[in-house]
């Protein structure tokens, strides 16, 4: 939350992040080719990072595979021959980076990493919030994760995750929060 989209502690580190992951497109691109599977490496403009969602496109379309699923499974996935790790933030990298760019560091979605002793540990290493109040979240997941909080020390935030078009089923909006959690997000900055 309220990230300077153009602080350097911010735009500097995600140019190399994107610069990072071209190459490492480039180099899946190249294991497939090395086993038979030439793809056409999908051009992303405005600087826009490309992944193994844009490749398995790419598998698709050039009649490789008959789902992006199946270009996961048998190509790009985890122990798969087009498999190269992706470059990422150490969560205590990714912590800094936001408070040093005058943003809130609050972990979204918290039920796909669902690890309290990791939470914890990230608590004290500057993680400020948990989302508890998502989208997909029954009344009791929702309970659940503000005790977690609680008990840790964070704030709680809500979120839809609405992702425009890609995502019709999830509308802006749609998760209402305490709107008194902005001042104590707010409470949270530091000074820049």
């Amino acid at each position: 939350f309220f990230v300077d989209h153009h602080s350097p502690f911010l735009v500097e580190p995600l140019a190399y992040l994107r610069k990072r992951r071209r190459e490492r497109a480039s180099e899946i691109a190249a294991k497939l080719k090395a086993i038979g599977i030439a793809i056409e490496l999908p051009e992303r403009g405005g600087g826009a990072s490309i992944g193994r969602p844009h490749i398995a496109a790419a598998l698709l379309e050039a009649g490789h595979v008959g789902s992006r699923q199946e270009a996961f499974e048998r190509f790009i996935g985890v122990d798969c021959p087009g498999y190269v790790p992706s470059p990422r933030l150490l969560p205590h990298e990714a912590f800094e980076m936001i408070m040093r760019a005058g943003g809130v560091p609050v972990l979204a979605h918290p039920h796909t990493f669902d690890d309290e002793t990791m939470i914890g540990v990230y608590a004290k290493q500057g993680l400020c919030g948990l989302e508890s109040d998502y989208a997909a979240y029954d009344e009791k997941t929702k309970r659940r994760w503000r005790k977690i909080a609680e008990r840790l020390g964070l704030l709680t935030t809500g979120g839809s995750d609405f992702h425009g078009l890609a995502r019709p089923d999830r509308r802006l909006g749609s998760v209402r929060f305490d709107s008194g959690v902005l001042e104590r997000l707010r409470a949270k900055r530091r000074a820049v």
